[in-house]
């Protein structure tokens, strides 16, 4: 069965057949899928498909308004992990947190203001 032991993840091959083999699709709604775990019964949301945007398949704790879930933490969190921050600050105006690698912005402006999802 699946070995998905983080809350979220970015959506890429291994992930889309992981998702394929070992979880049943429940609902779909609005821009989401609604998929529960065959292992241990958990509920988790994956971004509908665009061209456009960075997909990600998250861990919900519950089905109870799975569309409204609010996983911006979430991905924040997994945008800091994978890029890593470095020594210089955050070049927006009057921010004080470190920068994320190869970018001048922390993972708040990055993520919020800017978009930056990977």
């Amino acid at each position: 069965m699946n070995n998905l032991q983080k809350e979220v993840y970015y959506v890429d091959k291994r992930i889309l057949d992981i998702i394929r083999n070992d979880f049943d699709l429940v609902d779909k709604k609005d821009w989401y899928e609604l998929y529960q775990s065959k292992s241990d019964a958990s509920y988790w949301r994956l971004d509908s498909w665009d061209k456009y945007q960075q997909r990600f398949f998250l861990k919900l704790d519950s089905k109870r308004n799975w569309t409204k879930f609010d996983g911006n933490e979430l991905m924040m969190n997994l945008l800091l992990e994978t890029r890593g921050v470095s020594d210089e600050l955050c070049v927006w105006k009057d921010c004080k947190n470190p920068a994320l690698n190869a970018l001048a912005y922390c993972v708040y402006h990055a993520y919020g203001e800017i978009g930056i999802r990977k």
